[in-house]
């Protein structure tokens, strides 16, 4: 699943083996939530220091974001806060 959400993101190489260990059993939507987050991530990061270019998504955003779902649910904020 996370190679098909993450198809459309420039993902960087980083491998996800133990995260895709951790959402061993999660919905398909879940992880949906889970990349869609991790690119607003890579997305906050990059305007916060001024860079428009298209973000690119790695291992530490995808970790971030997944904190953020287990701390603040799918109707919880949709990214970290500043």
């Amino acid at each position: 699943l996370f190679e098909l959400y993450l198809r459309g993101a420039s993902f960087c190489g980083d491998n996800l083996t133990d995260v895709v260990a951790a959402t061993n059993g999660v919905t398909a939507s879940f992880i949906k939530e889970l990349v869609r987050r991790a690119v607003l991530v890579a997305a906050r990061e990059r305007a916060d220091i001024g860079d428009a270019t298209a973000p690119e998504v790695t291992r530490v955003h995808v970790e971030t974001a997944f904190e953020d779902l287990l701390h603040h649910g799918v109707a919880g904020p949709a990214v970290v806060p500043r």
